[in-house]
């Protein structure tokens, strides 16, 4: 027998743990050892090393599995969408497979201030103050270019 593999016994062990769902004493009765002979084995890095692959394995097949049946499945809801006669139903189709491609639409409108570049408020007193200030310099420049003409 190899090194790298586990006795009989202990590779079935792995396998329902690596499954998991199935009680520690159960796994134990089924391959014919004690619990704490069960518990002895989970703590040795090869038996625990040998569980850690087996669901990594097991999830992968598990993905696969789903990714290899995942159009189908769409295909199918698309038919079923297709072919039903209820038209509520076929617009609540419709309007899931458009929303899960652009987005559920929203009557929300997000408004964020920006609280680092706030303008002064003016009164309009001052503004009036201002402007008549600036029309008196631009008349004074008008005359000053004038009187040097």
């Amino acid at each position: 027998m190899s090194e790298d593999l586990l006795p009989t016994n202990q590779e079935a062990a792995a396998q329902m743990l690596a499954t998991g769902g199935i009680e520690k004493s159960v796994i134990a009765n089924r391959v014919g050892v004690s619990r704490t002979t069960l518990y002895n084995w989970t703590k040795t890095d090869k038996f625990a090393a040998r569980v850690a692959t087996l669901r990594h394995e097991f999830t992968s097949f598990g993905i696969d599995l789903i990714q290899s049946k995942f159009v189908d499945a769409i295909n199918n809801y698309w038919e079923m969408i297709q072919e039903t006669e209820d038209s509520r139903v076929k617009a609540e189709g419709f309007r899931y497979f458009i929303d899960r491609q652009l987005g559920k639409p929203s009557t929300k409108l997000d408004v964020t201030a920006d609280t680092t570049n706030q303008r002064k408020v003016i009164d309009a007193e001052e503004l009036e103050k201002e402007l008549d200030k600036w029309e008196d310099e631009m008349d004074d420049k008008k005359e000053a270019s004038s009187e040097l003409k």
